[in-house]
């Protein structure tokens, strides 16, 4: 789910449509965080990504996107036993410990959870949760179409990776 969200996001981010790269992050990073299957370490992640981005406008900021960006590679590096990325890989709004400290709070390495994901081969690094999940959570935080349609991308893309 993490790989395609960040195939989508950097299509869009490439044809300087920026706001529909964070929109898309942002769905999936929230996905994540209400997910009830991740390791706590990447819940973490998703927890710190979206606190740390909740001042800014997905819709006309970049600075969302590139914290979801470095919570996204902080997951995958984990699960491929890798460091986090250095702050030198970010803007200055996406630096600090945060992300090697979250992924790190459970004191594990993160695995990959074959039992929480519904139809999803064995080794699959999809999140499941509910589309219900993303609605709500979306109404909640009054986001406009942008994020709305990006909403629509995600859920797609989230059934993709669980069918």
């Amino acid at each position: 789910m993490i790989e395609t969200t960040l195939s989508r996001g950097i299509t869009a981010w490439s044809n300087n449509q920026r706001e529909i790269c964070g929109a898309i992050y942002e769905c999936t990073m929230w996905t994540i965080r209400k997910a009830s299957g991740p390791a706590a370490g990447v819940q973490a992640v998703a927890v710190a990504a979206t606190d740390m981005a909740a001042p800014y406008d997905v819709n006309v900021d970049e600075n969302p996107a590139w914290i979801y960006r470095r919570g996204f590679d902080t997951i995958l590096n984990a699960y491929d036993k890798l460091p986090p990325p250095p702050d030198s890989d970010y803007p200055a709004s996406a630096g600090g410990t945060w992300a090697a400290t979250a992924i790190n709070s459970a004191g594990t390495v993160p695995m990959v959870n074959s039992t929480a994901t519904s139809g999803a081969m064995a080794g699959s690094r999809a999140v499941t949760s509910a589309a219900h999940t993303y609605a709500h959570t979306y109404t909640q935080r009054g986001c406009s179409l942008i994020s709305a349609v990006a909403l629509g991308a995600c859920v797609y893309v989230f059934a993709l990776s669980v069918y």
